[in-house]
């Protein structure tokens, strides 16, 4: 194994890709699953549920990493074809 073996090995490249992609759907699927929370206005006593709302220019987190993985795959796919 040289100093160009990451260069070279593209399925290296992929498990570095999909590893931060998965550990970022994993915990948008946590942030994203915690309970309702009933929130009571004290003006009107009106009840509302809170939902938890995790999100990034209105993608859920959980779906960054997908989104992510499939940039960067593509990107590194193309690099190695090229």
């Amino acid at each position: 194994m040289g100093t160009d073996w990451y260069k070279s090995n593209l399925a290296a490249i992929l498990v570095n890709i999909a590893i931060p992609s998965l550990l970022i759907w994993l915990v948008g699927r946590k942030l994203n699953s915690t309970p309702d929370v009933k929130v009571i206005d004290p003006m009107t006593k009106d009840s509302v549920d809170a939902r938890p709302n995790h999100s990034l220019w209105g993608i859920s987190m959980e779906y960054w990493g997908l989104i992510g993985m499939a940039f960067f795959s593509t990107i590194e796919i193309y690099r190695w074809f090229r």
